[in-house]
């Protein structure tokens, strides 16, 4: 048999340093904390302590949300919620009523002025008086005998209106104040005005 003879050699240990571990940078904590982490003799409940209060201060260095202006803030809100919008106490919608609409001229009147703004412009979302004459004619107050009456008698004013605004050549607001004026100086009620008007237009066409 032939003897074979093997030379085993052993490699000295390598002299190079190991590799270093990479890990994450543990994050930075304030220089105060540092010393005092660093000394052995503080206790672990003071160390706990401690921690917890430099983690408290670096999330307060981390940047907080900014809070949206008070008015920016109120103005979301209200386009958030539903907008509502407001009805009118009373209202007649004459595009929507192929018939006459019943209204009842208001009782509560007591000056030239509100018959006027209710003859005009209505009054508690109702349309005006002259555009129920102007749509319908006498029929809205047709059948209703104290309706037609009542009407009869506040239409004095305004033909007392109309005859100032165009005798005179002033406008219907300045004729209305006229009107308003007597009134308030006679200390009349707007019967007694209506039936006095009424009067004078008799002795005036005779």
């Amino acid at each position: 048999m032939l003897a074979i003879e093997a030379n085993i050699v052993l490699l000295p240990p390598s002299s190079s340093p190991p590799l270093p571990l990479l890990l994450p940078p543990p994050p930075s904590l304030p220089l105060p904390l540092l010393s005092l982490l660093s000394n052995n003799n503080i206790p672990s409940n003071t160390t706990v302590s401690l921690v917890s209060t430099g983690l408290q201060q670096l999330e307060q260095q981390q940047p907080q949300p900014q809070p949206q202006p008070p008015q920016l803030s109120q103005q979301l809100q209200q386009l958030q919620q539903p907008q509502q919008l407001q009805q009118p106490q009373y209202q007649i919608d004459l595009l929507d009523s192929p018939r006459p609409p019943l209204y009842r001229m208001r009782r509560d009147i007591r000056t030239v002025e509100q018959l006027y703004l209710e003859w005009t412009t209505g009054s508690l979302g109702c349309p005006a008086i002259a555009e129920l004459d102007r749509r319908y004619g006498s029929r809205w107050r047709q059948g209703r005998r104290d309706e037609l009456q009542f009407y009869s008698l506040r239409r004095e004013i305004i033909k007392e209106i109309d005859r100032i605004t165009h005798s005179e050549r002033v406008s219907e607001a300045t004729a209305m104040q006229r009107v308003q004026g007597r009134q308030v100086r006679e200390k009349w009620s707007l019967d007694k005005l209506c039936k006095t008007l009424r009067q004078e237009a008799k002795m005036r066409y005779k």
